[in-house]
């Protein structure tokens, strides 16, 4: 099994998680899993897990799902109070792409703050540095980068930053600065997003926000179906455990409920990993 930076035969690795590198429409080559071949990955972690969804957009409602645009934008769809938000975005922001690295210390104070606004129980750790060195790389030819600047003020509060495929954008991140939410700053940033792919979308491009999130308490994508017509794209999903981690996750299903109701950071993964659990035994 071949390394290749952080992927390895069609498989990346992501907070102590195997993934596929295929989009989520095509089948991933799940033989690494099947031959135990994965656990041997030394490409910069220690995968606990490897995580993979098949029949993408099946059609019927499951308990996995991709958030996805894959319809133009027409903001006369929208109901009254929801075009209301997203002009009221675009009256207090203009939002532009830039050159990452030329805006280093301005998106590293939004990363920054934007954590401060999540609860203590998950709250990341924020590295300035590190942060920065992953900006430089958002230089790449397929990594687009918004920014959010506050018309009065000229600051720079919020941006999100997306990579594009062949047939699909991948929607990576969005932060900003919390005191600007009110004035419209998220629906300024995704309105700027939907605009700039506005032709691709007419074409069968897809926007994925991303999969169901069992880690963070957020309703960003029941934001992003009710302002912006995102939709749930069905499907299913399989996970696979190293073995110990598997003979752990065995002992503590029977307790899942009562460690929900902890608070303690320490098992903040845990929770996921077994709520996660619980969602793909839907599957069988």
């Amino acid at each position: 099994m071949k390394n290749k930076g952080k992927e390895l035969c069609g498989w990346q690795y992501y907070n102590h998680s195997l993934m596929p590198v295929t989009p989520p429409y095509e089948k991933a080559d799940t033989s690494p899993i099947e031959s135990g071949a994965a656990w041997k990955y030394t490409g910069g972690g220690y995968p606990l897990l490897a995580r993979w969804t098949e029949d993408f957009d099946c059609g019927k409602e499951t308990e996995w799902w991709y958030c996805i645009k894959d319809t133009p934008f027409a903001i006369e769809a929208l109901k009254a109070k929801h075009r209301y938000e997203v002009k009221k975005g675009r009256k207090h922001f203009t939002v532009r792409q830039i050159n990452p690295p030329e805006y280093g210390e301005e998106l590293a104070r939004i990363e920054e703050q934007a954590f401060l606004a999540y609860p203590p129980e998950y709250r990341p750790h924020f590295r300035k540095n590190e942060f920065l060195e992953k900006v430089r790389s958002w230089e790449a030819e397929d990594t687009v980068v918004l920014t959010a600047f506050d018309r009065e003020s000229g600051e720079c509060c919020g941006y999100a930053m997306l990579q594009n495929r062949e047939r699909f954008c991948g929607f990576r991140k969005l932060k900003v600065l919390p005191e600007y939410e009110k004035k419209g700053i998220n629906a300024a940033l995704v309105d700027k997003i939907l605009e700039l792919y506005q032709e691709p979308l007419k074409q069968g491009y897809l926007i994925i926000d991303g999969e169901r999130n069992v880690l963070h308490q957020t309703s960003f994508q029941d934001y992003l179906e009710k302002y912006f017509g995102f939709r749930k794209a069905y499907c299913t999903l399989h996970v696979a455990y190293r073995p110990w981690v598997g003979a752990a996750v065995k002992l503590l299903y029977p307790f899942r409920q009562v460690l929900k109701k902890s608070k303690r950071r320490s098992l903040h993964k845990v929770k996921g990993i077994l709520y996660q659990e619980e969602i793909r035994r839907t599957f069988r």
